[in-house]
């Protein structure tokens, strides 16, 4: 679940860097990851995990589509993910998975991001904790003394928003 206008404003700036490697944490039915592979490089590998089985879709001709179903704060699911890399780093990680252990996420996954990569957050919006989890309180902390961006449409909305910290 979007906020169509932050996922507008996420997709243009996906569209823009044109990433060749992107994960995706948390896919529910896998609109999202579609989008953002639909604004990705043409000969993309895009990778989502979800806890639930996610049905696949059509991705651009010489894209690669993998979906793993699987617990991503699992070693086992993390060493898929670095299989399906075969040695390359992440262009673009979006995380919005178990928004209660975003930081465990976080952790695991930013150091496969290369330097200058973007990492994104969802539910960066204080709202309901059973739907946001600890995401509004870890965003804080992350962004400190990076260069980042929210994409929010209004703060007071309770919940979503889009968080962007860039590795340095």
């Amino acid at each position: 679940m979007q906020v169509e206008s932050e996922l507008s404003a996420l997709t243009d700036i996906i569209f823009r860097i044109k990433p060749r490697f992107i994960l995706e944490i948390g896919n529910y039915r896998g609109e999202t990851l579609k989008r953002l592979g639909e604004a990705s490089s043409s000969d993309a590998v895009i990778i989502g995990i979800d806890i639930s089985e996610v049905p696949s879709f059509k991705t651009k001709d010489n894209q690669t589509l993998y979906l793993i179903q699987g617990d991503s704060q699992s070693l086992e699911t993390f060493h898929k993910v670095q299989d399906l890399l075969q040695g390359n780093q992440l262009d673009f990680l979006f995380i919005d998975g178990d928004h209660f252990n975003v930081e465990k996420d976080f952790n695991l996954y930013a150091p496969l991001v290369k330097n200058d990569g973007l990492i994104g957050f969802h539910d960066i919006v204080h709202g309901a904790k059973e739907l946001v989890g600890t995401v509004p309180e870890f965003w804080p902390k992350v962004k400190e003394n990076k260069r980042h961006m929210e994409i929010v449409e209004n703060w007071e909305q309770g919940g979503y928003g889009i968080g962007l910290i860039y590795k340095e």
